[in-house]
């Protein structure tokens, strides 16, 4: 079991969404996710988006510039980690970034018969050579004592298996790609319970729930935050998620990138005003009367 300290309020801003959230002014979009927390204690950026240049300018726009130390990477694909080196460059107190095991293999998708290449754009050696130090999460660890990162998620349904069209490049060899990188992060709020926050979410948004309450044993979830990947969800998947996230019965769902427009409107009937609006620059301060 990880402790994690209880917090009196999350800040979570989204430095990066494939939409700008409405209302906004000087915000960036593209196809990809980042957010930064913020909590007593700190702040960890989790995902650095598809480029460097949206959320390096939407940190300006939002006024959200700080010591940033900490990275977490919720998986290798590009639209993830690309932005990570030019964020270093912009933020040079970043000294650690904690990445699942193999995130920066060589990545590949079936895209309409196609082999595309979907990996991080660089390697892991000159992610070092800029001075910061990976931390393998194989198993969960604390991040700072407030937030830890869930490390490989355990798939134990039937209906959340890793699609079959996406491929890593390691040991010489092509292998369907396992997801072994796949992680969340996990943040404990005070009198209301766990938030539970993804990147795509590839092993599953109901295997990462229930390792988020095993990890910690914490059976109360206040908030799912991030993408689903529920983009191409058969209608059988679809039903079962929606199922598995009413037993979860959070009472803030943010669902961002990869989930869907048809998903989004699936998870809206389900869960009504508990789900919220995202996009690029959208701050929700949770713990706190408003957001």
């Amino acid at each position: 079991m990880v402790l994690i300290r209880e917090v009196e309020e999350l800040r979570v801003r989204l430095l990066c969404d494939n939409s700008v959230r409405m209302g906004m002014r000087r915000i960036m979009a593209e196809h990809g996710f980042s957010a930064l927390l913020k909590a007593e204690g700190g702040a960890v950026l989790f995902d650095a988006g598809q480029s460097g240049k949206v959320v390096i300018s939407n940190i300006i726009a939002t006024g959200e510039v700080s010591g940033i130390e900490k990275v977490v990477l919720s998986h290798g694909h590009y639209d993830h980690s690309g932005g990570l080196l030019e964020i270093k460059e912009a933020f040079p107190s970043i000294t650690k970034v904690y990445a699942g095991r193999g995130a920066f293999f060589r990545r590949y998708k079936k895209v309409r018969g196609k082999t595309v290449e979907i990996g991080a754009p660089f390697t892991e050696e000159q992610v070092r050579e800029k001075g910061v130090q990976i931390v393998e999460c194989a198993s969960p660890i604390l991040v700072e004592d407030w937030i830890a990162a869930t490390g490989k998620v355990t798939k134990t349904n039937e209906f959340e298996r890793p699609e079959t069209e996406f491929y890593i490049y390691a040991n010489n060899s092509y292998a369907q790609d396992p997801f072994e990188d796949d992680q969340g992060v996990i943040i404990r709020l005070k009198g209301k319970g766990l938030v539970i926050i993804t990147g795509c979410a590839h092993s599953g948004i109901a295997n990462t729930v229930k390792q988020a309450k095993i990890m910690t044993g914490e059976e109360k979830v206040y908030a799912i935050i991030g993408g689903f990947h529920l983009n191409d969800a058969s209608d059988r998947r679809m039903g079962k998620t929606i199922d598995a996230l009413k037993e979860a019965n959070p009472e803030v769902l943010i669902p961002c990138h990869c989930t869907g427009f048809s998903a989004t409107n699936e998870i809206i009937n389900a869960f009504g005003a508990k789900v919220w609006e995202a996009g690029s620059g959208a701050l929700f301060t949770l713990g706190a009367k408003s957001f």
